[in-house]
């Protein structure tokens, strides 16, 4: 834990910082004229590790804790307090400089291996580790000056990334992963299965626990810590604890089948319908790939439907309803903490689910009822043997109150329908004189011309410059100069920081009330080169939103809801059109983009964002000179190999999917476009092609996990010919549907 300074662990500043102010570190202040971060004051929250008083006195607290404790404790945790700051005292500041990783990583590795050598001696079994996360977040280059000492060891924490992913999935924490190992002997893990804003949220992560443990074997970490939901409310938490206890002990057991022994054994009459509960979240997550699953996001619309909410309601309510009878008390009390979600979400979504009750012929009670049983379940439990139990855990009483003061914040709202304004055109194409970005952020244009992906003014539209729309027909406006695009300029290896920040290097657009307000297909076209052979995430595009409970905004409270890898080959500088999926945009909702932060890459540009109504984008639409659009699904006729059609019962679709493991003969999924519908659609001008796909990949951030071509007719009595052929990116454990640009073509 974090245990430098606190009450409880080693220099706590209640005793020290008084008359030694020095053994604390320079924090960073921002200068309110020029906005610069630059050293300030002595900071009570963080030490400075290179005081050697200070470490002398911290060598004498660990050598007093080990020869009171030593050998039954061994493990002695000296890890930075929960923080981004690091002291920036001069000397402090000259060690970080010396390493080009410029991290602060080197202080504590410094300070850590300073007290092993002073206690190893006299503890030869004792354990020193230090946690990787805030200030040390980041490993050094330099694997031999800042190697760490025998007897050391990293815990290794890794909030930032997907987690409604594997551990694994994500491009940013394996190349971390890898430069820690070659620090240290000694490897652990600190992972995060808890939603920390609303621990009592849906949170669809009980099927990455399989993988994770596996991963970690099979890496030979030497053990490890999971931050579990704090609280008994946390929707399935028990099964969580259980299935990972199971899979700590053993993790080549069966996951899936871990999760059906737990729900058959502890629901008993009630496990349909909590796994029903459990299905529906965890397809929720599948439904476009780039939902961003945070660990601090206290909303749950960006991958929970309306309807998903209002089945997750349903399937609770039959649960609490099948055990009502059950002599067994304790599976009561089991369905009826999983019962709180009715009124969690019946509380929290009720404005966004008034309609969609109202269509499905679900009853939905007034708002006050979910408020009211939603007290009513929180007290119950409060004062049940369960939380006295727990509250030495964490402080989950203050928690879970605090959540009603949003009941107090809606009240007047709650019962009015989430509203959108009037759509006064399908499209809106997001131009660089509208994009907003830091100091380095400049707009040019590209001397080469449009090119394919190029999104530009609709002919349907009668809007221009900022509200123009997507243009269906051929290019015939680009100018000489060709069309303009915004151009990042950033420095890699000269000490600026590669985190996702606004004040870096991030270009886009934000939201404003009444423009651009709605929900859409959000698309970014997005040029970027990079230096790796196979770079899985070269740029990243993606979009922060704040938090509205129906049209009621909640004050401070914003968070990444969607964010899409751009992956890219050493070589490859073309425009690239991509797809973010479907999204609700609200005022201050900002889409972006921004460099990659594992492999160097240069030359990010964004020619322009643009959103696409739904309506244009699912159904077949036709409008004036015949401009539109066309779905059409699989021929069954034309598939070749281990074809099969299979059936989505959440959302009621067809699909059809190919089996690569039963067959070694080629197989592909056809889809051809009705001849009867293309001649007319066709001489329309050219066309954007989008096919939705999905892949179950057989290992981790594959760039060509598949393949998926646009084959045209040749001239009379000519071979058919492939126009365009895209590789797909997939990731074992990551599998989403997700929208693939073939481009502009004309069929």
């Amino acid at each position: 834990m974090h245990t430098l300074h606190r009450k409880g662990g080693w220099m706590w500043d209640g005793t020290y910082f008084k008359d030694h102010p020095e053994w604390y570190g320079v924090a960073l202040k921002q200068d309110k004229e020029t906005g610069e971060w630059v050293p300030g004051d002595r900071d009570r929250s963080i030490l400075c590790p290179t005081h050697p008083e200070m470490r002398k006195q911290l060598v004498k607290e660990v050598d007093e804790w080990l020869a009171a404790n030593y050998p039954t404790r061994r493990s002695v945790s000296l890890s930075p307090e929960d923080t981004w700051q690091h002291c920036n005292c001069e000397t402090c500041t000259k060690l970080i400089n010396s390493d080009d990783a410029r991290t602060a990583s080197v202080l504590y590795i410094d300070l850590i291996n300073h007290v092993a050598n002073a206690l190893r001696p006299k503890y030869p079994k004792a354990h020193f580790n230090l946690l990787s996360y805030g200030a040390a977040f980041t490993a050094p280059k330099d694997v031999k000056r800042f190697r760490m000492a025998p007897g050391t060891g990293v815990a290794f924490a890794h909030h930032w990334r997907n987690h409604g992913l594997p551990i694994d999935c994500n491009e940013r924490f394996l190349p971390r992963f890898l430069a820690w190992r070659e620090l240290c002997d000694r490897f652990l893990f600190w992972d995060y299965y808890n939603n920390f804003h609303c621990t009592e949220n849906p949170f669809p992560n009980s099927d990455i626990l399989g993988p994770a443990f596996k991963f970690y074997r099979d890496n030979k970490f030497d053990g490890g810590f999971c931050q579990m939901p704090f609280a008994r409310l946390s929707p399935l938490s028990d099964l969580n604890y259980w299935v990972k206890n199971r899979l700590m002990w053993n993790p080549d057991a069966d996951a899936p089948a871990l999760i059906d022994h737990y729900i058959k054994g502890a629901y008993g009459p009630a496990a349909p319908h909590v796994r029903r509960y459990l299905d529906i979240i965890l397809h929720a997550k599948r439904r476009q790939r780039w939902v961003w699953i945070g660990d601090y996001v206290d909303d749950t619309s960006n991958f929970l439907s309306d309807m998903d909410a209002i089945n997750c309601m349903r399937a609770m309510e039959a649960a609490r309803r099948s055990v009502q009878n059950d002599p067994n008390k304790g599976r009561r009390i089991d369905v009826d903490r999983l019962h709180f979600q009715v009124y969690h979400i019946g509380a929290m979504r009720y404005p966004d689910l008034i309609g969609p009750a109202k269509a499905a012929r679900y009853n939905l009670r007034p708002w006050q009822f979910y408020v009211d049983g939603w007290k009513r379940e929180a007290t119950s439990y409060f004062n049940s043997r369960e939380f006295v139990g727990n509250q030495q855990l964490s402080n989950e009483n203050q928690q879970l109150m605090w959540w009603t003061r949003y009941f107090d914040m809606i009240k007047d709202t709650a019962e009015t329908p989430t509203a959108w304004p009037k759509r006064q055109n399908l499209s809106h194409v997001i131009t660089p004189a509208d994009m907003t970005g830091p100091a380095r952020f400049s707009v040019t244009n590209d001397a080469a011309g449009a090119r394919a992906g190029e999104l530009a003014p609709s002919p349907y539209s009668t809007a221009t410059g900022e509200d123009a729309g997507l243009r269906v027909g051929s290019s015939t406006n680009a100018t000489a100069l060709g069309p303009a695009y915004a151009r990042l300029t950033y420095g890699w290896g000269k000490g600026e920081p590669k985190f996702m920040s606004p004040n870096w290097c991030e270009a886009g657009f934000t939201v404003e009330s009444n423009k651009y307000e709605g929900v859409w297909y959000v698309f970014s076209n997005v040029r970027v080169s990079t230096t790796a052979t196979n770079d899985p995430a070269a740029a990243y595009t993606g979009i922060y939103a704040p938090w509205h409970i129906g049209n009621q905004r909640v004050k401070k409270s914003k968070a990444e809801i969607c964010s899409m890898r751009i992956e890219r080959t050493v070589g490859d500088h073309a425009w690239r059109l991509a797809c973010l999926g479907q999204w609700r945009l609200r005022p201050d909702t900002r889409v972006w983009v921004m460099p990659g932060v594992v492999n160097q890459t240069h030359d990010l540009a964004v020619r322009n964002f643009t959103l696409v109504a739904p309506e244009v984008f699912e159904k077949d639409i036709t409008l004036e000179n015949g401009i539109g659009s066309r779905r059409f699904g699989a021929n069954p006729g034309l598939c070749t190999g281990a074809v099969s059609r299979k059936r989505d019962d959440i959302d009621r679709y067809d699909y059809h999917e190919i089996d690569c493991l039963s067959t070694n003969q080629p197989s592909a999924i056809v889809a051809a476009f009705p001849n009867k519908n293309i001649r007319d659609f066709a001489a329309s001008g050219d066309k954007y092609l989008f096919a939705r796909v999905r892949v179950l990949a057989s290992d981790v951030l594959l760039g060509d996990a598949a393949r998926i071509q646009l084959v045209m007719p040749g001239p009379k009595g000519t071979p058919e010919r492939v126009v365009d052929e895209i590789a797909i990116s997939a990731s074992r454990g990551d599998e989403a549907w997700q929208h693939v640009c073939l481009g502009r073509e004309t069929l």
